[in-house]
């Protein structure tokens, strides 16, 4: 039930900004180069702040120290190259890149992934249009980069970087004629967008001692991103060009963060461990607006730029009382240069073994967060991450107070887990703008709302392994409820990213050389804001008129996707084939909906038509790849 951008997401030390290509389809971490990844959905430690939600860690994997290995794989989508192996005893290095080749190979999976996203997009009247062309490059690329050295006995020195980038152009021309009249109106749309994340990181780890352990990063991430669309009128009036009329947007949007953090782990002989650390965050975001109309020569620019200083000291005391109870006890002090205020963040965690299967836990916690993200929408649909730092006013400092608990059971080769959680939220934000599409180049802009809400829900899982055979089973229920004092006029509704249930089960079977992994997924559909209908304002423009936010539910999602691999063996050498089918039963799942309004420019308000554009997922699509890993 709470936002994307409430969690906090790191890559060996430094944050994310941005965990996707291809509009959300493919995930921009390389599961190649993955050590661990530690998810952290509940009350967490207080050696991790600046976000109000969850933590997911993620530990890039250190070269191989034995000996060199390639690895080359490719599918319908993209190619990748994976090198790793020693430099000397001491040190060694692990280099991976992808890059699809949908710029240069156009795939009928990569087609169908095209045409679910934006077939839809630019909806015309059908009875006046009478040509439409359309032209689309895209392409994404990831590269990541991590040596490692051995100082000594004691300590490790890491260096590692991150680089992943989306570029996307689209070419839209439409040709309209209305039956008896001597107008021909021809619209062209260019869409021009740029998006991406780079990040590097430093650490350092000693073991000082067995009784002291000491870890220090250094790290950067840059997020930017930059849209560009124009409209271009070119018409003509009995085979005769009238001057062209051409309106520009151009919107970008960064994030540059330097964080220092330095941490302490020192066991005590009396009980448990004591540990506290220091973090420094620099934090510079900003954000350009230009639009320009040719038609009336105008300009409107927006630019801001905010830098933000946050500083924060932790400490956390884990204790054991006999062999069944734990207790992990600290907080966190933080304050921050752009609004000078200081802020302390309890955390508490309570373990129990109550037999050798069965445990409990009880977490609670309060959590600060200073950036946030506001979510907009454009005419081709794309999802923009504009992130901007919290002023205390129009974008409020978000603030949570989680609370959990939780009961498991354990027995080889079965688990079962269930937890029950509740969050408070203040400054909760909902940016209308981005359901107020109201024609092919205008769009309202009520502004951005704050006020509070609340989370809770029951999360079940259940996880098998035995032999060849592995399977897990997730069920959760989360009911949410925001309240905003302009909005709905104060009524309750749910958060923008609210599925009340969601189901997944996996299956993976492995034997000799082959592989054989299916997934199903099942949820509620997101929450959209539904359109009633339109009026012409006093001026002669067209308004569409919404019904409560979020107030309608888009139909439920369901996905069942399987696949086979086979390896064969020469040698040291491997090669790997795999079959797949995306979305079995080519059901029709829906991310977002909203609305177009159909007219050629000389029709009369009451002849116009609304358009529903709704943004499909991917649909029932068979894929293949190869990989090729020498040793």
């Amino acid at each position: 039930g709470g936002e994307e951008d409430e969690n906090l997401v790191l890559w060996d030390g430094f944050t994310l900004y941005h965990l996707d290509h291809f509009f959300g389809v493919f995930s921009t971490l390389n599961p190649a180069v993955i050590q661990d990844i530690n998810l952290m959905n509940g009350p967490f430690s207080s050696r991790y702040g600046a976000r109000s939600g969850g933590v997911l860690e993620v530990n890039g994997r250190s070269g191989n120290k034995l000996h060199p290995r390639t690895l080359i794989d490719a599918d319908l989508i993209d190619v990748g190259l994976l090198t790793e192996g020693p430099i000397g005893e001491k040190t060694s290095y692990l280099v991976s890149f992808r890059r699809s080749h949908t710029d240069f190979i156009r795939t009928g999976f990569y087609d169908e992934l095209l045409d679910r996203l934006f077939s839809q997009s630019v909806s015309a009247d059908p009875e006046s249009l009478v040509n439409e062309e359309v032209e689309s490059d895209y392409f994404y690329d990831d590269l990541n980069i991590k040596l490692s050295h051995e100082i000594g006995e004691k300590d490790r020195l890491s260096f590692s970087l991150f680089n992943g980038g989306d570029s996307f152009e689209r070419n839209s021309l439409y040709t309209y004629e209305t039956q008896g009249s001597p107008f021909q109106y021809n619209d062209i749309f260019d869409d021009d967008s740029e998006w991406g994340n780079t990040g590097l990181g430093l650490t350092w780890t000693r073991n000082a001692s067995p009784d002291k352990q000491l870890y220090t990063s250094l790290g950067y991430s840059k997020y930017s991103s930059r849209y560009e669309f124009s409209d271009t009128q070119r018409d003509f009036f009995n085979g005769i060009p009238i001057p062209e009329k051409t309106m520009t947007d151009i919107d970008e949007n960064s994030v540059e963060d330097i964080t220092f953090h330095h941490q302490q782990t020192h066991s005590m002989k009396s009980n448990g461990t004591l540990e506290f650390g220091y973090q420094f965050t620099l934090l510079d975001v900003e954000n350009r607006f230009l639009e320009n109309s040719s038609s009336n020569n105008s300009e409107v620019q927006a630019d801001t730029s905010n830098v933000s200083i946050q500083n924060s000291l932790y400490a956390e005391r884990r204790l054991a009382y006999g062999e069944n109870w734990k207790l992990r006890l600290g907080g966190r002090l933080s304050t921050n240069s752009f609004n000078e205020k200081l802020y302390f963040e309890p955390r508490l965690r309570v373990d129990h073994m109550i037999s050798p299967q069965w445990n409990l836990h009880f977490a609670t916690g309060y959590y600060i967060q200073q950036i946030r993200r506001v979510a907009e929408q454009n005419l081709f649909l794309r999802q923009s991450d504009r992130w901007a730092l919290s002023d205390g006013d129009s974008i409020p400092i978000s603030k949570s107070f989680h609370s959990s608990f939780g009961l498991s059971w354990s027995s080889s080769p079965l688990t079962i887990s269930a937890e029950v959680f509740y969050k408070d939220l203040k400054g909760v934000i909902l940016n209308q703008e981005q359901n107020r599409l109201l024609s092919a180049f205008t769009a309202e802009n009520e502004g951005i709302s704050s006020g509070d809400g609340m989370v809770a829900g029951l999360d079940l899982l259940t996880t098998y392994a035995k032999g060849s055979h592995s399977a897990w089973l997730a069920y959760s229920y989360s009911f949410s409820a925001n309240s905003l004092e302009d909005v709905n006029d104060g009524e309750e509704f749910p958060s923008a990213f609210n599925k009340p249930h969601d189901l997944k089960l996996v299956y993976n079977y492995r034997m000799r050389d082959y592989t054989v992994h299916s997934q199903l997924t099942a949820s509620s559909g997101y929450p959209f804001t539904p359109l009633l209908g339109f009026f012409e304002g006093p001026g002669g423009d067209t308004f569409l008129v919404y019904g409560d936010d979020l107030s309608g539910r888009l139909p439920s999602q369901f996905r069942w996707d399987m696949s086979v691999s086979r390896s064969f063996t020469y040698k040291s050498s491997t090669l790997s084939l795999g079959l797949g089918v995306f979305n079995l039963t080519d059901h029709q799942n829906i991310k977002n909906r909203t609305y177009s309004i159909n007219q050629v420019r000389d029709e009369a308000p009451e002849e116009l038509k609304i358009s529903t554009i709704d943004l499909e997922l991917i649909g029932i699509s068979p894929t293949f790849s190869i990989s090729l890993d020498f040793r």
